[in-house]
């Protein structure tokens, strides 16, 4: 009995080094390591809060990342924490599969210094030929909460600045797995867009020879003047007040066999309207109106 127990205990013991050595001494090494490659890679200073792993749930958790920006102490990303979870799967299946994935208050601070360049272009690698990977993945609800994005255009004549506020999103997977190939999606995506509030829940569909994808938008008090700095074209009237609310649905269809379909439905509605010429003097104004019908884009594009 005693040469039976004695390989068990000893087992037992191993087992339990492992486990403490991975609950309370991996996630220092791996933070050390982790912030030690991500400054090398970006040459920018980074931190890490804390990372914690469970084994016992095959999970792990970041606290307090952020990522400064390259000249100066500002954070350019950082996020509160995230949480991965890894499927048992993974093994059986030679992929990674991720069953969760959620990240809490995210924050992104986006500068465009001149057309095409920005405060990131320096993360951006350069491009390469294209090769085929077999790396095979499938990662599952992604959950990004209470984000935040500040977006500061100084390529435009009038640097104009943009912010994303309560942005909630939620994509039930991406996945290159074929098996996962029929599921249907209903992604999520709500925020406030310059204090405009903007939802969009809808699905995608892929079928036998076709793909759809469908998603409910709801805009309500876009404000109109904001945007006027990014008409492509000169033209001899400006808002000085003017409001944007939709709620349309938007259909896109692609086939082998024919060119894409973009179907909109749902009315457009302007208020409160004020144009008025280039010296400044009043051209026509609008409490309310109603657009009830798109105009037919190029494409096979119909509205109603």
């Amino acid at each position: 009995m005693k040469s039976i127990i004695k390989p068990i205990l000893w087992i037992a013991g191993i087992l339990a080094a492992i486990l403490l050595f991975i609950i309370f001494l991996l996630p220092g090494i791996l933070r050390t390591v982790a912030i030690d490659k991500i400054e090398q890679a970006t040459k920018r200073p980074a931190s890490i809060g804390r990372i914690t792993l469970n084994p016992f749930t095959l999970s792990a958790r970041i606290s307090d990342f952020r990522l400064a920006e390259k000249d100066g102490p500002k954070a350019f990303v950082s996020f509160s924490s995230a949480r991965i979870k890894i499927s048992p799967a993974s093994v059986t299946r030679r992929a990674l599969i991720v069953s969760k994935l959620q990240v809490t208050a995210p924050r992104l601070n986006i500068i465009r210094t001149a057309p095409n360049r920005y405060n990131f272009s320096d993360l951006v690698p350069e491009k390469k030929s294209p090769e085929e990977s077999s790396f095979l993945f499938s990662i599952n609800n992604i959950e990004i909460g209470n984000g935040s994005v500040d977006f500061l255009d100084r390529a435009v004549q009038k640097p104009t600045a943009h912010t994303i506020r309560r942005l909630n999103v939620a994509v039930p997977f991406v996945s290159n797995i074929p098996y996962l190939a029929d599921i249907y999606v209903a992604p999520h995506f709500s925020a406030d867009i310059n204090k405009a509030r903007f939802v969009a829940d809808g699905k995608l569909r892929p079928l036998t020879e076709a793909m759809e994808t469908s998603a409910i938008i709801s805009l309500k008090n876009l404000d109109i003047p904001h945007y006027m700095a990014y008409l492509l074209l000169s033209v001899p009237i400006s808002f000085s007040s003017g409001r944007l609310s939709t709620t349309s649905e938007i259909t896109y269809r692609v086939s082998a066999a024919s060119k894409p379909e973009i179907s909109i439905r749902g009315p457009l509605k302007l208020e409160d309207i004020d144009l008025k010429d280039r010296q400044g003097k009043p051209l026509a104004a609008l409490d309310s109106g109603l657009v009830r019908r798109f105009p037919v884009m190029p494409g096979r594009t119909s509205g109603r």
